[in-house]
C-alpha cells in the first residue's frame, strides 16, 4: 500500500512539471473513479484511479503516458503496461470486480512500439486477464508475460485463478517460434501457466502485432445454454470465448471454456492486463478500452448474417440481435443490451414520437426468470469514433431481432401488430442508449422497421434498415403510421351488373415507405390480392365474376412486410334479364276542383329478379300534388299455401313529377303474385273540356329485353257536372 501510494504522489509531481515546462513525462491520475466498469474510451485521460498498477521493481510502470504516433484521433493518453526497457514486468487491473460469469464483451486498442533492442527484437507482449487472485497478481517478466510460469521462466509463478488471452511478439519455445501468435491460457485455480496450459492457439495471423500501429481486440464470452448443441441438437452448449483481431475471428465459433472453473467470486472477478518485456523489448501500450456486461461483438460483412445471442439465443428461449452488412468492408461491430425495467417505463421513452407504441415484452429480457423490453446499442469500436460510421462513411445495414415472446405480454393484434424498428440515438455516441435529460429531445426518432414475422408463442422476428451510424434500437407494436391501404374501385359498391356482362376487377394496395426519406419506415408490399364470395380469387385487371346471380363480397387485402393486414370489402349484385311492365289506370272523366286517384301496377314477367325498380310519374298540367305510397308485394309458397308480405314503397314528389322507389321485385305468375301497387291522388284545377293525359314509366338495373311495357298512360275528360 505503501508503495501505491509513494508512487501516486510521484506521478502527481511529474504532472505538476509538465504543467509548468511542457515535459513529455507521465501524466498525472485522476482524483476519483466515477465508474463501475472500465470505460476508457477514446483514451485513459479520465478515472485513472479506477486502476491498480503493479511491476516487478520499475516504479514508473505500469502508468499514464503521451501516445505514440500513429494513433487514432482524440487518443491523448494511454496505459503504459511497460517501457522499451529489459526484463519488466506489469500489471494493471481494475479496482472493482467485474461479473464474468454471464454474457460480456470487452474491447481494447493497444499499440506496440518503440523497440531499443534491435538485436534481440520486440518484448514478450501482452495479456489480458480475468483473475480471482489479488489486485496485487502480477506474474514473470519475459516469455511469462506477466500472467504465467513455464520452462522458459523462473522466479515469480503465475497467476493462479486466472484466464489470459495471451499476445505473444518473442519467439520461444513453447509452439510458436513466429513470434506472433494469440492464444488462450488457463490452469484453472492452480497457476497460469504459458505452455501446458494452452486451451486454444493462433500463430497464422495476417497481421504483425509488434509493428507500431493500433490494433482492436474485442473478446466476448458466451455462457453455457441448456440446449442446442450435440447429437441432434438436444444436448447443452457449452460457455465459450472468441477472440475477433482487427475485425478477424481468429477462432469462429469460439473457444469451448467455462470461466466458473477459474473460481470466481459469486460470479465475478477482477479484469485487467499483463505484460512482460525479457531480452527485446517494447512501449506496450493499452489505448482504450471498455469491459461491457451482457454484451456480444462479432464481425459483421456482406453476405452473412452475424447473430449476437443473449440469454442463450432464440433456441434457448432467449433472443438475439442480428445485423448483416449491404455494402461496405467488415467491420466490428459491438452490441449491449440495456433491459427496461417494465413496459411502462418503455413506453415513456418511445411515446413522445411515436403515440400509442407499445414496447415488446421479451420472456428473458432482464434474465432467465425476468420478461422486460429491451434496448440494443450498436457500436464498432474499431471503426473511428467507435460508432459504425459517419455521414461521409455510413454504416449500411439490415439490423434485427428475434425472440422469445409471451402474447399475454404483448396483447397486438396478429393481422395488424404495426412493428416498430425504432432507431435512437443519445447524447453519447458511444453508449447510444443513454437519454437525454428528462428525455428531451425524446431518444427515438426514426421507425425503419422493413420486415416483422411471428409464428405467435413464441417467436418473433423484426428487421430494419440502417444508413447511418450505429446507434440505439428497440422493437414495439402498435406504432403509428404504419398501416398499409387498399382501395377498391371496380367492382363499386353497392354496384348491379348484369348477368355476363365483362366487367374488370380495379384494386390498388399502398403500403407504408418512406425509403427517400431516411427516416422508414422501409416496408414493401407483401401481396396484394381479392375474393369474390361466389366468385373466388381475383387479380387485377381480372374479369370479376358476372356468372352468378345474386349479391357478391368482393374483398381487396393488402399485406406488408412487416405483416400489416388490411381488408377492403365492397359488395355488388349480378342480376338477370327481367322483363319489367306497368300499367296506369285513372277514372274516364273527373270534374273540375275534385281528387282525382290514379292507380299503378308494376310487375316483372321475366325469370330474374329486378332490382333498383323505380316508377316515375310527371303529373300533366291542370293538376296539382296531393299524395303518393305504395306497397310492394311479395308472396311465395309455404307449406303449400301462398304467403305474402308487404312492404311500403317510399314516393316522393318534386319538380312536378312524383318518385317511387319500389326496390327489388320478384317475378309474377298466376301462382306468385308479386309486384307493386301505387296509388298517386291530385287536385284537378283544370277547366272543363280539357283531357288530362298522364304517363308513368318504370325502370329496372336489369336489362330489360321488353322495353315496350315500360309505360303506361291513362287518360281523363275534365267535366262540370
Amino acid at each position: 500500500m505503501k508503495t501505491r501510494i509513494t508512487r501516486l504522489i510521484m506521478l502527481a509531481g511529474i504532472a505538476a512539471l509538465v504543467l509548468f515546462a511542457g515535459s513529455t513525462a507521465a501524466w498525472a491520475q485522476t482524483e476519483t473513479c466515477y465508474s463501475s466498469t472500465p470505460s476508457y474510451s477514446p483514451d485513459f485521460t479520465s478515472n485513472q484511479l479506477c486502476l491498480t498498477l503493479n511491476n516487478n521493481g520499475d516504479t514508473g510502470y505500469p502508468g499514464f503516458y503521451p501516445v505514440v504516433p500513429p494513433a487514432p484521433a482524440g487518443v491523448n493518453t494511454v496505459l503504459r503496461l511497460t517501457p522499451n526497457a529489459t526484463y519488466t514486468a506489469g500489471s494493471a487491473w481494475y479496482n472493482t470486480q467485474q461479473p464474468v460469469a454471464g454474457a460480456f464483451s470487452t474491447t481494447f486498442t493497444f499499440q506496440l512500439s518503440g523497440s531499443s533492442e534491435d538485436s534481440l527484437g520486440n518484448a514478450d507482449g501482452i495479456a489480458f486477464v480475468i483473475q480471482n487472485s489479488a489486485l496485487t497478481a502480477l506474474g514473470p517478466d519475459g516469455c511469462g508475460i506477466g500472467f504465467g510460469d513455464g520452462s522458459c521462466t523462473s522466479g515469480t509463478g503465475g497467476i493462479p485463478n486466472s484466464l489470459a488471452v495471451e499476445f505473444k511478439t518473442f519467439p520461444t519455445g513453447t509452439g510458436d517460434l513466429s513470434g506472433n501468435s494469440v492464444s488462450i491460457q488457463s490452469n484453472g485455480t492452480l497457476a497460469n501457466c504459458i505452455d501446458i496450459c494452452n486451451i486454444a492457439f493462433n500463430n497464422s495471423l495476417p497481421i504483425t502485432l509488434a509493428d507500431g500501429n493500433p490494433h482492436t481486440v474485442a473478446i466476448t464470452y458466451t455462457p453455457s445454454t441448456l440446449s442446442g448443441c450435440g447429437e441432434g441438437g438436444t444436448g447443452p452448449c457449452p460457455s465459450s470465448l472468441d477472440v475477433i483481431l482487427d475485425n478477424i475471428d481468429l477462432f469462429p465459433g469460439g473457444v469451448p471454456f467455462d470461466l466458473t472453473t477459474i473460481g470466481l467470486n459469486s460470479g465475478n472477478a477482477w479484469v485487467g492486463f499483463t505484460a512482460a518485456t525479457g531480452g527485446g523489448d517494447d512501449n506496450q501500450d493499452i489505448l482504450s478500452w471498455t469491459f461491457t456486461p451482457q454484451s456480444q461483438s462479432g464481425v459483421v460483412m456482406m453476405g452473412t448474417e452475424t447473430f449476437f445471442n443473449f440469454e442463450g439465443g432464440v433456441a434457448n428461449g432467449g433472443y438475439n440481435y442480428n445485423a448483416e452488412l449491404t455494402s461496405g468492408s467488415p467491420v466490428m461491430a459491438q452490441v449491449t443490451v440495456i433491459p427496461v425495467a417494465d413496459q411502462a417505463t418503455c413506453h415513456a421513452i418511445v411515446n413522445p414520437n411515436f403515440p400509442g407504441a407499445q414496447c415488446f415484452v421479451y420472456d428473458k429480457g432482464s434474465g432467465p426468470t425476468t420478461p422486460s423490453p429491451v434496448m440494443f446499442e450498436l457500436t464498432c469500436p474499431g471503426s473511428p469514433g467507435g460508432t459504425c460510421g459517419s455521414s461521409a462513411n455510413p454504416f449500411l445495414a439490415t439490423l434485427g431481432t428475434d425472440f422469445n415472446f409471451t402474447s399475454a405480454l404483448n396483447p397486438f393484434n396478429p393481422n395488424e401488430p404495426l412493428v416498430g424498428w425504432l432507431k435512437g440515438v443519445g447524447p453519447d455516441p458511444l453508449h447510444p442508449c443513454t437519454q437525454y435529460a428528462g428525455n428531451t429531445p425524446p431518444l427515438f426518432h426514426s421507425n425503419q422497421i422493413s420486415s416483422f414475422s411471428s409464428t405467435g408463442d413464441p417467436i418473433g422476428s423484426g428487421k430494419g434498415s440502417s444508413g447511418g451510424t450505429g446507434s440505439c434500437w428497440l422493437l414495439s407494436y402498435n406504432t403509428p403510421g404504419e398501416a398499409p391501404t387498399v382501395t377498391v374501385a371496380a367492382p363499386a359498391n353497392g354496384g348491379v351488373y348484369q348477368q355476363g356482362q365483362v366487367t374488370n376487377a380495379n384494386y390498388t394496395c399502398t403500403t407504408v415507405n418512406n425509403t427517400p426519406n431516411a427516416t422508414g419506415p422501409y416496408l414493401t408490399q407483401a401481396s396484394c390480392s381479392a375474393i369474390d364470395s361466389p366468385g373466388g380469387s381475383v387479380a387485377q385487371g381480372a374479369q370479376f365474376d358476372t356468372a352468378t346471380l345474386g349479391t357478391h363480397t368482393f374483398t381487396a387485402t393488402v399485406v406488408d412486410s412487416a405483416t400489416n393486414t388490411v381488408s377492403q370489402p365492397v359488395t355488388y349484385t349480378v342480376v338477370g334479364a327481367a322483363d319489367v311492365a306497368i300499367l296506369k289506370l285513372a277514372a274516364p272523366r273527373v270534374r273540375s276542383g275534385s281528387k282525382l286517384t290514379y292507380g299503378i301496377g308494376v310487375g316483372d314477367f321475366g325469370t330474374a329478379n329486378a332490382v333498383n325498380v323505380n316508377v316515375n310519374d310527371t303529373l300533366p298540367p291542370g293538376t296539382s300534388f296531393l299524395s303518393a305510397s305504395g306497397t310492394n308485394i311479395a308472396c311465395s309458397i309455404v307449406n303449400k299455401k301462398l304467403a305474402c308480405t308487404t312492404t311500403p314503397v317510399p314516393c316522393a314528389f318534386a319538380g312536378g313529377t312524383v318518385s317511387c322507389n319500389v326496390g327489388t321485385v320478384m317475378p309474377f305468375s298466376l301462382f306468385l303474385l308479386n309486384g307493386a301497387v301505387i296509388q298517386i291522388t291530385v287536385q284537378v284545377t283544370a277547366t272543363p273540356g280539357t283531357k288530362l293525359n298522364n304517363t308513368a314509366t318504370v325502370s329496372a338495373a336489369n336489362a330489360d329485353p321488353k322495353p315496350g311495357n315500360n309505360s303506361s298512360t291513362a287518360s281523363t275528360t275534365v267535366t262540370d257536372h
